[in-house]
């Protein structure tokens, strides 16, 4: 809303944009204040559709000369609505849940110690949506304000300053099965979205005489959160791995800790709510199969702080040019995951998490699944341009940007609600090796996080020939490399 222009450029650029442009950047220049005079508009349309809900979009924008040049603002307000067009119909876990890899693949004849072989000797429970069912879920709604003042205290500097909100909700999610019907779906939990974000950024710009001055900061706040239905998608872990693991390490190793499966992969046994004593005092049999319920709720917030100062040559039209600059940019992020899984404190996982040693303590007996992770990348970078013009239409431009960049990355998976962790460290068995000592406030399964480290440092090259042919038409050549601030995988356990 409100753009001056966009501008489309292409990658890697090693100095000018730097790290930003390692494949390009699609660059969106919002209008600036106006010191001349007062305007304005505001934009209004609508939408219908047969499949779905109406949609509708708003915009209104509004120029204040407020100190005849020298002070202006600029104000932007939006918001819009997109309506949805699938449908969550009525319907049941039998027609998204399927057994069938659990009893057809290998080893599953041994899977049902005292001769239970086949799915007709075992009783399914099946879930229903009817509560939660709707039409035309997937709306969008967005929300919008930008605040931009400038304020021009002679001819040779310029102060401008933004402000910029946006929130957007999301009820339901869009996606749709065509083995259920023409933009039909069937979800088991209500679905929602939220992704809010504010920026703010201070540009000084300023004639020194021997060169123009510039300084740019910006700081961008960014929360996400989702809470979406996982049921389908947790079903396949049950349907094909779970019956067979939990029935051989429930059934043969009883309550000891006798590998790491054992207190693992009940994480994903909600769906095996029945079991009778047999031959062994640990000894279970499956009873029921229930198609389980879940949801996964995510919560993630980012914070990006960069300043950027240049030095450019004042005359375009000198034959030699020159930039200079230096860049510092922070990143920090929290992400917070969970899977839940409706009843999953009643299963035959129960039992398991009930077990753990002593000093550990169980978030609750609904959470299949709990990672934390924290992200802190900085980096700074100086850079400089300079060219020439060998005839009045061909110049050449060198350049290079020196770089330096550290990440530092935290994690910690857990699965079946901290009895086993997907960080922890391990002995030469591969089991975990937890302790009790180790708990705290933020850590209640007794095993440090997983911290991976990197830093990068190197030094970019541009290299640029253009020619003029005339007034319109410019041809270049151009080499050169970028970088883009990588990060670490999550440590599985495995992998110590």
């Amino acid at each position: 809303v409100d753009m001056e222009r966009l501008e489309a450029v292409s990658g890697p650029q090693p100095t000018t944009y730097g790290a930003s442009a390692q494949s390009g950047v699609l660059k969106f220049v919002t209008a600036k204040p106006d010191f001349s005079e007062f305007s304005g508009y505001v934009d209004v349309s609508g939408a219908v559709m047969k499949e779905g809900d109406s949609s509708y979009d708003f915009q209104a924008v509004a120029n204040f000369p407020l100190i005849d040049d020298k002070v202006a603002l600029r104000v932007v307000g939006y918001q819009s609505l997109e309506g949805g067009f699938v449908d969550n119909i009525s319907g049941s876990s039998s027609q998204t849940h399927d057994w069938t890899p659990a009893f057809t693949s290998v080893p599953a004849p041994f899977s049902y110690p005292g001769g239970f072989g086949a799915p007709s000797n075992i009783a399914r429970v099946t879930k229903t949506n009817h509560d939660v069912a709707e039409e035309n879920v997937g709306d969008i709604e967005t929300t919008g304000l930008r605040l931009t003042a400038a304020w021009q205290p002679d001819d040779d500097w310029l102060v401008t300053g933004l402000y910029q909100f946006q929130g957007t909700h999301v009820e339901g999610i869009s996606s749709w099965n065509p083995e259920l019907g023409d933009l039909n779906q069937i979800r088991f939990k209500d679905e929602v979205k939220d992704d809010d974000w504010y920026a703010m950024t201070l540009v000084v710009e300023g004639d020194l005489g021997f060169a123009d001055f510039t300084s740019a900061t910006g700081f961008m706040d960014r929360e996400i959160a989702y809470d979406l239905d996982s049921s389908t998608y947790l079903h396949q872990f049950q349907g094909i791995g779970a019956v067979y693991y939990n029935m051989f390490d429930i059934a043969y190793f009883g309550t000891a800790y006798a590998s790491t499966y054992s207190h693992s992969i009940p994480a994903y046994n909600g769906s095996i709510t029945g079991w009778t004593p047999g031959p062994g005092a640990y000894t279970y049999y499956i009873t029921e199969l229930t198609d389980v319920t879940s949801r996964m709720v995510n919560d993630e917030d980012h914070k990006r702080f960069t300043q950027e100062l240049r030095l450019t040559s004042k005359d375009e039209d000198q034959r030699f040019q020159w930039m200079i600059g230096g860049f510092y940019e922070s990143f920090e992020s929290t992400a917070v995951f969970r899977g839940l899984l409706d009843g999953f404190g009643d299963s035959l996982a129960g039992p398991v998490i009930g077990r753990q040693p002593a000093g550990f303590a169980v978030r609750t007996t609904g959470q299949s699944w709990y990672s934390i992770g924290t992200d802190d990348h900085t980096q700074w970078a100086v850079f400089g341009e300079v060219g020439f013009d060998i005839t009045e239409n061909l110049n050449v431009l060198l350049g290079l940007r020196y770089f330096e960049a550290e990440t530092d990355d935290t994690t910690i998976s857990l699965n079946a609600d901290g009895t086993n962790a997907q960080t922890c460290l391990e002995d030469v068995a591969g089991d975990c090796i937890l302790s009790g000592g180790s708990v705290n406030q933020d850590n209640r399964i007794g095993t440090a996080p997983a911290r991976n480290q990197s830093k990068e440092t190197g030094t970019l090259p541009l290299a640029t020939i253009s020619y003029s042919l005339n007034d319109d038409m410019l041809t270049y050549y151009t080499r050169s490399e970028g970088f883009r601030v990588g990060g670490t995988n999550i440590i599985r356990a495995v992998s110590m």
